[in-house]
């Protein structure tokens, strides 16, 4: 990990850089929870 300077505020990019950070959580989960959904679909689809 790489330390900032002391007394340095955050850069704009470093706020983007976090906030990216959460909407590829928010994708990533929104992904999960489809692929979870096709899933059940198939087993009921299957029966």
């Amino acid at each position: 990990m790489v330390d900032k300077p002391k007394g340095k505020p955050p850069t704009a990019s470093d706020d983007a850089r976090a906030s990216d950070g959460n909407e590829a959580d928010k994708r990533r989960d929104e992904a999960v929870k489809a692929a979870d959904e096709r899933v059940e679909v198939q087993k009921e689809t299957a029966k």
